[in-house]
Formats: structure tokens, sequence, C-alpha cells
């Protein structure tokens, strides 16, 4: 079971979304010709273009997240004003100035560069200690579905875990490099050609257009969620391989054969009729869609500030590189691998990755020998920037793409930033703040959230998922009382096995309602509670929460199992429940109680004969008993289903150890839980 803690420290904690903007915010990289950061530019050396026409600047600032520093420049004054960060700061913080997203696109890779790039990452994040900027990772695995690897954080092992994940993700595609050298090998004499060989060059090339197609609308509805994020985002797109042409290397391949066999025949296309029709082959033309399907990518990510970092993991000795037995005592087949036709063809594999890279403000990282060193160059391209800010003269949420445009008057400079942005309504914005929650629910903490998901059974005795979100709130500034306004909205989806939403929750929650003393004070979160019935299966539940007040949203995910319904005798899951001296009674999120308040352990029973439920508190490292628990009999209702809680009371401040059995005297099926638990002076 996932949980999200409602309070981290500041290693721990994500990346801040935002529903409003009030101006526009442009990040500016300037670098000399060696590639180097220029850190001394002065705000009257930049000049700023909406729409061709140029704009007043109202802030100019040097961003250094590498080393925890704002240098603000002081208007009308030829100073700097120093503006220095915590050492280590917060992910809120350093992500709403930026953040680094990596998404590995396994299908794009083989298994050897795949290990390659996760060694040398986690090489590097070994030689880190400190994250000044957070960090996420999304992997689009075998089938094409979008994985969560790692939420946006500064925790070193918790990226080295997905690194390790990356790693170990299984891998049995074959690239279209190791296809071509193996339908080379296949190539069989000229009348086999015509139908063997260039139907399996059809189906294969046909496979790639379409997982081009949708990796390209993959990454543009990733791109639009980040839209949401107040600062520049750094979207590491790792991949070696991406068909934008009708045909690929195998078709330049097939054309290069039969070039040799018909001296006449027009290179660029295979159009050879047989008996079960036409088909047409292009290594030279764009696929239908792959252009508006870049535009609309490219145009995505300069709206929502998403800079893309292209990252192949490829040598390039292997671009054009052939296995030793095409080289020596082949020369036929070398001859066709060699020819012209086909290196074009396999070059043209990474234009879409170089296309990326320059349309957005990223960087193209192709044939890199040390990996590690193209890693390193991401992270100061990223963690150093120039941020100027701006009021447009158009109007706000107009919806139209304003282009943007940032000189320098400096010589021996590259200058590069994001294209353009689409003006939202503060409506608009929130939608996408929403759905940002929904989809990438690890990157959005505005609001600290905690989900557990229970399984049960409903009175009518139909399984289900009893989710218990649990949230804070401020309620130190509203009138004392036991009435407080809470203005709270849930959104809730369940997404199966294979990503599909199968059902949501969208709930507002009471705008009044009484409120105890101690979740007024802040000691205890706001809960809410539903009962979910859903089919047998493993879901994937994402939760939103946006408060009311200030349009503020926090989202995080966890997992749950629903079993089928079955004959045989059945447990719930164990729920904590904790009563204060007022009778406001909630489930426990926190892990501890105050002594003072009242602890129930509920449970439930399917297909039980007499179930009852024992335990004992132990010492904090679980050895001495420190108290036994009086049995409670759990009563069977009118669906057949026994349910029950024992109450535990006047336990003395300590940690400790709860331990429950659920036993049934009939048929002898038991069950054991053991919780820590601490308890505070009421």
């Amino acid at each position: 079971m996932l949980v999200v803690p409602l309070s981290t420290t500041a290693s721990q904690q994500q990346a801040t979304f935002s529903a409003t903007v009030a101006r526009v915010r442009v990040d500016v990289i300037v670098t000399d010709a060696a590639g180097r950061f220029v850190d001394d530019l002065r705000p009257e050396e930049f000049v700023l273009y909406e729409d061709g026409v140029e704009q007043r600047i109202l802030s100019t600032q040097v961003v250094d997240l590498a080393a925890g520093r704002i240098t603000e420049f002081v208007p009308d004054l030829s100073r700097r004003a120093d503006l220095t960060m915590r050492p280590v700061p917060s992910a809120s913080m350093a992500g709403d100035l930026g953040a680094v997203i990596f998404l590995v696109d396994l299908p794009g890779l083989d298994r050897r560069n795949k290990d390659r790039f996760a060694d040398a990452w986690i090489k590097l994040i070994d030689e880190t200690e400190l994250m000044g900027i957070p960090r996420a990772v999304y992997l689009i695995d075998q089938v094409g579905y979008l994985r969560e690897l790692a939420p946006l954080t500064l925790s070193v092992d918790e990226l080295r875990g997905a690194a390790q994940e990356v790693r170990d993700a299984p891998l049995v595609r074959r690239g279209v490099h190791d296809q071509l050298v193996r339908a080379a090998a296949d190539i069989p004499g000229e009348e086999a050609l015509d139908f063997l060989f260039l139907n399996e060059v059809r189906i294969f090339e046909a496979q790639e257009r379409a997982r081009t197609r949708s990796t390209f609308r993959l990454l543009t509805q990733f791109c639009s969620v980040l839209s949401a994020r107040e600062g520049r985002t750094a979207l590491v797109w790792v991949t070696s391989e991406v068909q934008l042409a009708e045909g690929g290397p195998g078709t330049a391949l097939a054309a290069a054969a039969l070039a040799n066999s018909d001296p006449g025949f027009v290179s660029g296309t295979v159009d050879r009729s047989r008996g079960t029709g036409d088909i047409l082959f292009s290594y030279l033309s764009i696929a239908p869609q792959m252009s508006e399907l870049q535009r609309d990518l490219h145009d995505t990510a300069n709206s929502s500030n998403v800079s893309i970092y292209t990252l192949d993991p490829r040598p390039a000795r292997e671009h054009r590189s052939l296995p030793l037995d095409m080289r020596v005592g082949n020369g036929d087949l070398a001859d066709l691998l060699n020819d012209s036709a086909v290196q074009t063809s396999l070059d043209g594999l990474k234009d879409a990755l170089w296309q990326a890279a320059d349309e957005t403000g990223g960087q193209a990282f192709i044939g890199a020998t040390e990996l590690d060193q193209a890693l390193r160059r991401i992270d100061i391209d990223t963690s150093k920037f120039y941020l100027l800010s701006y009021e447009p003269s158009a109007p706000q949420g107009d919806g139209e793409f304003h282009t943007l445009r940032v000189d320098v008057r400096r010589s021996g400079v590259n200058v590069r930033e994001r294209r353009g942005y689409v003006g939202l309504t503060p409506q608009d914005r929130e939608a996408q703040a929403l759905a940002a929650a929904l989809v990438l629910p690890g990157a959005v903490s505005a609001v600290p959230v905690e989900v557990r998901a229970y399984r049960g059974w409903s009175a009518a005795g139909k399984p289900i998922v009893r989710l218990v979100v649990a949230f804070e709130q401020d309620l130190g500034q509203q009138q004392a009382g036991p009435t407080q306004v809470i203005s709270h909205q849930i959104h809730a989806v369940a997404l199966d096995a294979i990503g599909v939403t199968v059902d949501e929750i969208n709930q507002q929650l009471s705008p009044r309602g009484s409120v105890s003393p101690r979740i007024r004070s802040g000691e205890r979160p706001i809960v809410y509670m539903h009962d979910w019935s859903l089919l047998p299966g493993t879901y994937n539940i994402r939760v939103a929460v946006r408060d009311g007040t200030n349009g503020e949203i926090g989202a995080t995910a966890i997992d749950a199992e629903l079993p089928a319904p079955s004959s045989q005798w059945m447990a719930s899951d164990l729920m904590l429940t904790v009563a204060d001296p007022s009778g406001s009674a909630q489930p426990l999120m926190t892990g501890w109680i105050f002594s003072d308040e009242t602890l129930l352990a509920y449970v439930e029973v399917s297909v039980g004969g007499e179930p009852f439920l024992s335990g004992r508190i132990l010492d904090a490292d679980g050895l001495q008993p420190r108290a036994i628990l009086p049995e409670t009999m759990l009563t069977e209702d009118s669906v057949g289903i026994h349910r029950g809680a024992m109450r535990i009371r006047n336990v003395p401040p300590g940690d400790y150890i709860l331990e429950l059995e659920l036993a049934d005297h009939t048929d002898g099926n038991t069950r054991s839980f053991r919780v820590p638990l601490q308890v505070l002076p009421g």
C-alpha cells in the first residue's frame, strides 16, 4: 500500500502546481560559443517580443538552482541584490522555477543501449549527494502505456530506485537497426523478394509508423498536462528510433536490392505490382499525419514552457555499423547495407529528435560517447538560466497562441527560450491543473494529501474499496466555534491494469460542517471516506483535492486490489479509527493518537462462522507485552458479513506495536495484523 505523508521533510516534498498566473514568465538560456552559460548579462541587454511587438520587461533574475541562489536586478539601479535561497531548497521552492522529468521510451530502445543509459544514469546518481532541482521519472512500457516510476522529488534514493527499475525492465522488441540487419541477412532471390521480403518490411514499418504516432500523441498529452506548472520543465526524452517517413531503412534496403536487379528502377520508392495488389513504400516522404503530430507536440511543449531534451543512448559508432559477419565474407549484403539510401534512412530515424529539441529550446544528445557527461550537461542547462517576466498586451484568456522571442544585445552568444504560449483563462488553467493532478499525481502537492484504500464489503454485502482521503486546511483564521467552512472538492479516478478509467468520483464537500477542536487546531486532518463499488481486479486510484478558497490542488495515487467473490473464508483489511473526547471519530491516518482518545480496530469477515478479534500491546521492539486486549466477537449482519470493532482506551504515552489476531472458532481460519502506534500525552 502506497501512503504519501501529510507532512514531509524538505528532501521529500514535491513541486507545486498553480492554477493562476499573474505575469508571463520567460526562461532564457544564454551560452557562449563553447556552450558555457553567460552569467554577466545586464537587464538592458535583453529585448523581448510577443507576436513581434517589443514588451517592457518588468523583472530580470539569474536563477542558479545548483548553487541555491537567485540574483535579482534591482530596478533603476546599476547593481545587483543577491537573494539567497536555503542551502538545500525545498522541492516546492525549486519546482516553481524548474524541474527535470525523464521519459524513457522503452519501445524506442534496444536492450543493450537501454542498459547503457541506465548504467550511466545510476553512476551519476550515485555521485550526487544533494539534488538542487526536483526530478521525476516516467516510463513508456512495451505496450505503450505510461508508468510513473518516481514522482517529482529531491530524494536521491528514490531516483536511484527508478533508474534501477529502468535497468531491470524487460525488453523483447527488436529495434529498427537490428531488424534491418536481420532483413539483410534474409534477403532471398529477386523472385521471392517481391512476395516475402517486401511484405515483411511493410508489416514491420507499418508497426513503426503506428508506434511513432502513438508516441507523439502521448508526448503531446504529457506536455499539455505540464502546462499547469509554474516553472520551466526539462523533458528528457530517452529514445533511439522515431520513424517519420512512410518507409524506413527496410524500404531503402529493398529499393537498393531492386535497383541492383532492375537498372530502370526509380530510387525513392518501392512500387511493385503483385498478385495481392499494389504496395507503395517511400523512404523520402513523410508519412501522413506525422508533420501535424510533430507540430502539435512542438506547439504544446512551447505553450507549456516545456523544453524537450532528446537523448539517444546508442553511440555514434553503432548508428551505421554492421555486424562482423556482414562486413567479412558477405560482400553483397554489406554493399546493400552501405547503400547511400539505406544510410540516409538510418539517419532519418534521428530527425524527430533533432527537431523536437530545436523547436522547444532544448538540446539533442545523439551519438554521445559518454552518457553521464550528456546527463550532466542537461543538469547544468536546466539549473541555471535567466528569468524574465512581463505583462502581456494581448487580452488575458483569449485562447490564442502568442509567439515569443528574446534577443540579446551581445555578439557571439546563443539564446534559447520557449517559442510562445496560449493565453488561457483562469478557469481553463485551473482545469489543466486538475488534469495534471489526475494524470501526474506525483507532481502535484500544493495541498498535502494522504490516501488509503481498505478492502471490505458494503451494507449490501458487495465487495468495495473503502477509500479514505485526508488533507489539511488552515481553519485558524475562521471564527471560533463548532461550525467551520470547508470548501474542498474531491476528484478521484480508478484505472484498471491497462490504464483505462473504469470509474470516477467528483464530490464537493459540504460547505459547512461540525469540526472537532483537534481538526480546527490542525492536530488532525480533515478526512473524507467513500465506499467504492468496483469490479474485482487491480486498480491504480488517483485522487486530487482542490481547495476552493485559493484554488490550490494536491494529489496522490495508491494501488488497490479487489478480490473476486468467494465461497471461502475471507477477511477485510484492518481499519483503525480514532475518537477524541468530543466524540468526533475518523479513520486514523497519522500513526499516532493522544492518550485521552479511544482507538477502534475495525474488521469484517465474509463466509465466517464465529470470528473474533483478540490482541495485545507490545513494546516498541515488539518483544515485551504491555497489555492484553479483551476478545471482541464480530456480529453477523443480514447479508452474512461479520463486522466488529475492538475498543482500546487509556493507553499511556509511549511507542508501541499493536498486535491483533482475527480468528474463527468454527473453521480455524486466522489472520494477523501488526501496526506501530505512538501515543502522545492528551
